[in-house]
């Protein structure tokens, strides 16, 4: 981090990080007037300087704490952090050889606006890709300084995550369906939301260690420890979406990436010593169980699918199916109950119509189109993402973390470095 930031700097950020894991409240929010303070702490200094690396520094504490078992100091509201990039941009002007947005972005974004509107409904989800666009003004595809920040910032998301499950996970403990019954495991939020963000900082790690295999050791090992860390996490929260997810994007790209057969190989030996290790000390136990029982929440998903796909196509107007219910509507389709869909392709399709969920496809394959130094990097990550979406909904819910990653992913396509 030396290399982008001076000392001074890194304390006072690392001071404010402590500071915003401390709160351990989950009943209540800090006061108001504490979390504008924090959050002026934040981005204040960043103004002053000019620093180019502004959303990114926002990006990773709104994700830490809108992510952690107590939202904290740090606001994680759409408008507010809308509101502070948008001042961003007209304090710091960047002139960045900038990252594009496909414009199948901005039509979903403009979509969501004036159907949730027309609705009379919550316009948050339009909210937060319109800061994701301005987000996008700040971040230079042309800069090696601009990827490699961004990769350090989600592997280091995933390494604080996985730090806070691993100290305050047994204190969050809750049951889980199996053959064998109802089992306890940790955590403190929905596992499928939290090991997707905790397999976001997995995907950049391998991309980090195959793409710059020359990087200083400490922070070589340190990304091996954020790597045992946060497949630690992952397993004990018992999520089979993100394992899977995981698991096919990494089998693919090693099985068809453009790497070096001897780092495919090196990897593989590393990858399975570290499966060797967490199957001899147990770890595997609670997932497998998961994986062979044949209740719990897997088909309690299939049936609201069923359920809302039938309500659509049935109960839904021609006009309604091409443009959606809005997203707030959407959630009471099929069910007696406001109840999420568990699907981001089902979110999108009732929430926003044909017309949504053709600009959510179009969304993931601009950058695979875009992609040709790092194809491969591209392909594995957008592989990743649109698996967890299968089993949740971290696009529609207007995750942060989500987004983030997708600007990365945006990121790895579009640059172009000068000695390639």
């Amino acid at each position: 981090m030396r290399y982008f930031f001076k000392q001074s700097e890194i304390v006072y950020y690392v001071i404010l990080l402590l500071v915003l894991v401390s709160w351990t409240n989950v009943n209540s929010l800090p006061p108001l007037i504490f979390r504008l303070m924090y959050l002026s702490a934040v981005v204040v200094p960043l103004w002053i300087n000019r620093n180019k690396f502004t959303p990114e520094i926002l990006f990773a504490f709104v994700i830490i704490s809108g992510s952690s078992f107590a939202v904290s100091y740090m606001p994680v509201d759409g408008m507010y952090i809308s509101i502070v990039l948008l001042f961003t941009y007209i304090f710091s002007r960047p002139y960045v050889d900038r990252l594009q947005m496909p414009a199948s972005f901005v039509i979903l974004a403009l979509l969501a606006l004036f159907v949730d509107l027309f609705n009379f409904e919550n316009t948050i989800f339009s909210y937060k890709l319109f800061a994701v666009i301005l987000a996008s003004l700040f971040i230079s595809k042309s800069d090696e300084d601009t990827l490699k920040f961004v990769t350090i910032t989600i592997i280091l998301i995933s390494l604080v995550l996985g730090l806070e499950f691993i100290t305050m996970g047994n204190k969050f403990i809750s049951s889980v369906s199996t053959i064998d019954g109802e089992l306890e495991r940790k955590g403190w939020t929905d596992p499928n939301y939290f090991g997707a963000v905790i397999g976001y900082g997995v995907i950049a790690s391998f991309i980090s260690l195959l793409e710059w295999p020359n990087m200083k050791k400490r922070l070589k090992w340190g990304i091996y420890g954020t790597l045992v860390i946060s497949l630690y996490a992952i397993l004990i929260t018992a999520s089979r979406g993100v394992f899977v997810a995981i698991a096919t994007s990494l089998g693919i790209f090693f099985l068809f990436g453009s790497v070096r057969f001897g780092k495919k190989v090196l990897f593989l030996l590393i990858g399975g010593l570290i499966v060797l290790l967490f199957y001899q000390l147990g770890f595997f136990d609670l997932i497998l169980l998961r994986f062979q029982s044949d209740s719990g929440d897997a088909g309690g998903r299939i049936i609201i699918w069923e359920a809302r796909l039938k309500a659509f196509f049935n109960d839904c107007n021609i006009l309604q199916q091409l443009f959606g219910v809005g997203f707030h509507q959407s959630r009471y389709l099929g069910t007696p109950k406001l109840l999420g869909s568990h699907n981001d392709y089902i979110a999108i399709l009732t929430s926003y119509g044909f017309v949504g969920l053709i600009a959510l496809f179009s969304i993931f394959l601009y950058p695979i189109r875009k992609a040709k130094e790092y194809k491969s990097y591209v392909l594995i990550a957008i592989l990743y993402m649109i698996t967890c979406m299968f089993s949740i909904e971290p696009f529609t819910s207007g995750h942060w973390s989500c987004y983030y990653f997708y600007l990365y992913i945006l990121l790895l396509s579009q640059y172009r470095s000068s000695n390639k």
